[in-house]
């Protein structure tokens, strides 16, 4: 039981890392942008401190900027915040990296790129692996305690009981308290539910939702 739970719960974190090495927010692999007043397509880590960055529907921004122009444009910005309708943006205004355009189109100016971007840092953030204890491990942690002490105190009784009813002296009697002991013992509990974790976590995941442990 130890051993197999054991890799289970190695395996689960294993998985839980490389998901979160994976993980980034940008995934348009181009943008365009215009240098010496032509538009030419980019990847997004060629794109510098105040490059001139095209907007139009359906782009991914590529880079926290400033609208420099915009006709009709609106910025969806659930992917950072959560808020799933669109912001209409207007020359000035500011624009994060990883938010999608929904409508129209315009022109900004690059002010944070690559790691200072507030996608990368977003990013960065939700890598970072924290270990948290969920309301279901804390109920079989009290669960293990109570059964722990609930034995503790049988122990004495079962073992008088024992000593007063062996046929074949005190080998007897310490075998059978502890043979009585060993069933008391909830081995499969652990077991149990690591493994509905685990089946839990492979469903998340193929939902697209992130299982850190």
């Amino acid at each position: 039981v130890l051993v197999i739970n054991s890799i289970i719960g190695i395996a689960q974190e294993v998985r839980a890392k490389r998901t979160l090495d994976r993980l980034a927010v940008l995934h348009a692999p181009t943008t365009e942008v215009i240098r010496d007043g032509e538009p030419v397509e980019v990847p997004l880590a060629e794109v510098v401190l105040d490059d001139v960055v095209v907007l139009r529907t359906g782009d991914q921004v590529a880079a926290d900027g400033e609208v420099l122009d915009a006709s009709g444009l609106e910025i969806n910005e659930s992917a950072l915040t959560g808020e799933s309708d669109a912001v209409a943006k207007h020359a000035g205004d500011e624009v994060l990296s990883g938010t999608i355009v929904v409508a129209g189109r315009g022109h900004m100016v690059a002010t944070a790129v690559g790691r200072d971007a507030y996608a990368h840092r977003l990013a960065e953030e939700v890598k970072a692996f924290t270990r948290t204890e969920s309301e279901i491990l804390r109920s079989v942690d009290t669960l293990l305690r109570w059964i722990t002490w609930i034995i503790v105190g049988v122990t004495p009784l079962l073992a008088w009981s024992q000593f007063r009813t062996a046929e074949d002296g005190w080998r007897d009697a310490v075998t059978g308290t502890v043979a009585a002991l060993v069933g008391m013992v909830p081995e499969g509990l652990v077991l149990l539910t690591s493994l509905a974790f685990m089946i839990a976590a492979l469903a998340l995941t193929r939902r697209q939702v992130l299982v850190q442990e």
